[in-house]
């Protein structure tokens, strides 16, 4: 009889595509299958990992399971799970969840978890508006990270005024600052939002339970919010449109002008077109600090580092607004259908048990939903911009002094192998000799 449905695989008899020969040794040995993991289920994480990954941007999936599984299994001790193993084959990242199933255990769990996750709840506006003053300082703080240069004999300064600290030892603390903030970034991001969606998925199963027809966008729509930041950068766009439109200066914004010769126009323009430009800047800094993709791959640029993504959109924006029609999002429409389709299943629960249950759920997964929502722009989006950022300017670094061909080959190094090329390059200049990198990276990667 021939076989129906689909056909799991199993780890150990994934074959290597032909031309992909040699790709496990982009990545650590710790992310590799092992014989007993075809025991356990796994699946692709094509949502966070759509592409296959560079070996430097394994740093976003190491760095996030550490944090969602100590958040997870150590610090709130969900009662029914662990953590999430991750492996790679072929260059693509596959996970599997570690669940609780003892009910001893579980119950174990929930007594510690009970206590440590109320305290999150009662309080929670209080510890979100300090989660974001964290942040912000932290976002800061890796921006501000140096990354010295090597120059051919160090800066008087070193010796008149006693520092006793040459700047290849800066280099090593600047990289480890930078790398230490990220993961920090990580263990910041999962604090809440193990409890946001645990909140979220209480009141989700309670739905479903209760109206076993109910689909899940409708659930979602009973929680989310209309106002989230993620929606700030488009804002800032659409400001800018009505700006241009308003300052008579709509017609400097064609399709497929380049960056270069649009700004030139509006500055051209005189005084409208500088206001217009201080407006930009102003919306730059920090709403253009958005990925242009999910904020997990370094070739995700951001908008300030590609201009022409953002600016693509203002002749279209400018078009809408000149015919006559609003860019603004229906946000009082959107609040009221939320509320409607509320009561209208609130109205359909036969007791007022169940009534208060579910206002109950409902309150709490409002309370949080908000980070749930706004977390990313702080971490997936700003910090992380950051962060590659300053991972070029290592990469430049390195280019400069022929560890590396080019500043972007660092992310075809894993972070510990950056640490070695950047160990190559403080070696030959205090030594006054030539670094190895291209002759042992080069062969490599041909």
């Amino acid at each position: 009889m021939a076989q129906s449905g689909p056909v799991v695989q199993l780890p150990s008899k994934v074959a290597t595509p032909a031309g992909a020969e040699g790709w496990d040794r982009m990545y650590p040995y710790y992310t590799r299958f092992r014989p007993e993991d075809d025991a356990r289920f796994w699946f692709y994480n094509g949502m966070h990992f759509p592409e296959p990954m560079p070996a430097f941007d394994m740093i976003t999936a190491e760095a996030a399971y550490c944090a969602l599984g100590a958040m997870t299994t150590r610090v709130f001790a969900i009662p029914t799970a662990l953590g999430i193993d991750h492996r790679i084959v072929n260059g693509r990242i596959y996970i599997s969840a570690m669940p609780v199933t003892d009910p001893k255990e579980i119950e174990r769990r929930a007594q510690v978890f009970q206590k440590r996750a109320f305290h999150y709840f009662g309080n929670w506006n209080e510890f979100y508006e300090r989660w974001k003053k964290r942040m912000l300082a932290l976002i800061a703080e890796t921006e501000a990270i140096p990354v010295p240069g090597l120059p051919e004999f160090e800066d008087e300064a070193v010796v008149m005024e006693v520092t006793g600290m040459a700047q290849n030892q800066a280099i090593f603390e600047s990289f480890h600052k930078a790398l230490d903030n990220y993961y920090r970034m990580w263990q910041h991001h999962f604090e809440f939002l193990i409890l946001g969606y645990g909140a979220y998925l209480t009141f989700f199963e309670f739905c479903k339970k209760a109206f076993p027809e109910i689909a899940d966008q409708t659930v979602s729509r009973m929680v989310a919010g209309v106002d989230v930041l993620m929606f700030r950068p488009d804002a800032e766009l659409k400001g800018l449109a009505r700006l241009a439109v308003q300052s008579g200066l709509d017609d400097v914004f064609v399709e497929g002008r380049t960056v270069e010769a649009l700004l030139a126009a509006v500055k051209a323009r005189g005084g409208a077109g500088e206001r217009w430009l201080q407006a930009l800047e102003k919306a730059r800094d920090p709403w253009f600090n958005v990925s242009t993709g999910d904020g997990f791959y370094h070739h995700h640029r951001s908008w300030n580092d590609d201009m022409a993504i953002p600016m693509s959109a203002l002749p279209r924006y400018i078009a809408e607004l000149k015919a006559g029609r609003s860019l603004d999002r229906p946000t009082e429409r959107l609040r009221s259908e939320r509320d409607r389709i509320t009561q209208e299943y609130r109205a359909l629960l036969g007791t007022d048990a169940d009534r208060a249950t579910f206002d109950q759920l409902l309150g709490l997964a409002h309370l949080v939903f908000p980070y749930v929502e706004d977390h990313k722009i702080y971490c997936e989006h700003w910090l992380t911009m950051a962060f590659y950022k300053k991972m070029r300017q290592f990469g430049r670094l390195l280019a400069a002094h022929g560890v590396l061909d080019d500043a972007e080959d660092l992310f075809q190094l894993h972070r510990s192998e950056v640490m070695q090329a950047l160990s190559d390059l403080s070696l030959a200049w205090s030594a006054g000799t030539s670094p190895r990198g291209k002759a042992h990276w080069g062969p490599r990667w041909s």
